[in-house]
């Protein structure tokens, strides 16, 4: 939440050598993780809480993009 452990910096900065784009959720910006992130979603709220709860809905709404995408051939298959 806060952009700043160690192992998470050290794990983005271990995919950008190697050409992986990042991708990161944070809470409010700037910090160390999100400066290492190809895309960062870096929510400014004063709660962990608050950032947590931001991130599962982000996490929600990115599982649907990827499940819709996944899915549409053989929806489009078995139906088209």
């Amino acid at each position: 939440t806060s952009g700043r452990s160690g192992n998470v910096i050290a794990a983005a900065e271990a995919a950008r050598s190697i050409g992986v784009a990042v991708w990161g959720l944070t809470g409010p910006a700037p910090n160390p993780l999100a400066a290492r992130c190809t895309e960062v979603i870096a929510i400014d709220a004063g709660s962990t809480a608050t950032v947590q709860e931001i991130h599962l809905v982000v996490i929600h709404l990115l599982c649907a993009a990827v499940d819709a995408v996944v899915t549409a051939p053989v929806l489009h298959a078995v139906h088209g």
